[in-house]
């Protein structure tokens, strides 16, 4: 596996085990809802419109807080730039949301 990517819809008080990857990376687009995301050194909110990242062999885990739909993308870690040592927040841009948006649309009822 080099990239994949899933659209998962989440229900509120749902829960992700902690858990851990040691053959890829990870990166998140919450499309809407929001939920606590936790990894053994930090917790935050995460809400639509945000971009998250895991990187290899880091325990995280999410406690959903309300209807969520979120893109998860595996990749190989060779793929994705190392963009820090923790789990944590990163930037986007009007042409992400934008592509994220169709993405969304398109997943339809998944």
């Amino acid at each position: 596996m080099r990239l994949s990517h899933t659209l998962q819809s989440y229900a509120p008080t749902q829960e992700k085990a902690p858990h851990s990857h040691d053959d890829f990376v990870q990166l998140f687009y919450i499309h809407h809802g929001c939920g606590i995301a936790s990894s053994d050194n930090r917790s935050f909110l995460a809400v639509g419109g945000q971009l998250l990242w895991v990187p290899l062999h880091r325990l995280h885990y999410l406690k959903v807080l309300k209807d969520t739909r979120v893109s998860i993308i595996h990749a190989h870690p060779d793929m994705m730039p190392n963009f820090h040592h923790d789990m944590g927040i990163i930037s986007t841009n009007r042409l992400m949301v934008q592509v994220m948006a169709e993405i969304d649309t398109q997943g339809g009822g998944v």
